[in-house]
């Protein structure tokens, strides 16, 4: 407002003519009686008013929030995939049973899913992966570290299935208030391409998913 007011009296004040031109009404108001009520109105009521609405707003009631911030809220129940309704309760990482069935197929995806890490997601969650990117301190939540045991170990893969393709703007309402720039992934990365990230994100952290029934860790 202060840069406002000087840019209007440094153009007012720069020509005569629109010094005279911008006054003259000012002076008008002041000094014809005509205008009394009008004078009133403009030193007076207006004023009162701002001054009542502050005062209102200083005075207003702390009220409860309408709901409490989660750092890990609750799934839905389905997302919508590149056009296709995956379960959440019920998705699985098509990829985990290589670990047991091909151990050599299993590592080649953890590889490609640690090279769309690195290409994508180090600049905030950190080369460590432990949340201190080069980005980190400029987001709100901080980006999760996936090395603490009360992240990735906690969750099942589904969960950061739904998070990565969905990213901030799929966060429901218990979830903000956010600040981070993690995009929706699905835009960019393929299903596939998204449960190799996070195969790598629990291979390279030593992590192991929730399990699905059992509450005990696969």
């Amino acid at each position: 407002m202060g840069i406002v007011l000087l840019s209007i009296a440094a153009y007012v004040t720069s020509n005569r003519k629109r010094m005279q031109e911008t006054v003259a009404p000012l002076v008008r108001l002041a000094v014809d009686p005509g205008k009394t009520r009008l004078l009133a109105v403009a030193l007076l009521v207006l004023p009162a008013l701002v001054v009542a609405n502050v005062y209102r707003e200083r005075n207003r009631p702390l009220e409860v929030p309408t709901f409490n911030h989660t750092v890990h809220p609750a799934h839905p129940e389905s997302i919508s995939v590149h056009d296709r309704a995956v379960e959440l309760a019920t998705a699985d990482n098509p990829l985990r049973s290589l670990e047991t069935t091909d151990p050599e197929e299993f590592l080649r995806h953890v590889a490609g899913g640690r090279d769309l890490y690195f290409r994508h997601c180090h600049y905030c969650h950190g080369t460590d992966m432990a949340g201190q990117g080069m980005f980190a301190q400029g987001l709100y939540p901080p980006p999760t570290s996936f090395v603490d045991q009360g992240t990735i170990a906690q969750q099942r893969e589904s969960y950061l299935f739904w998070r990565i393709v969905k990213g901030g703007p799929g966060l429901p309402l218990e979830g903000a208030p956010w600040e981070t720039s993690m995009p929706a992934w699905e835009q960019f990365l393929s299903e596939e391409q998204i449960w190799e990230l996070i195969l790598a994100l629990y291979h390279d952290t030593g992590q192991r998913p929730w399990a699905v029934v059992t509450g005990v860790h696969e």
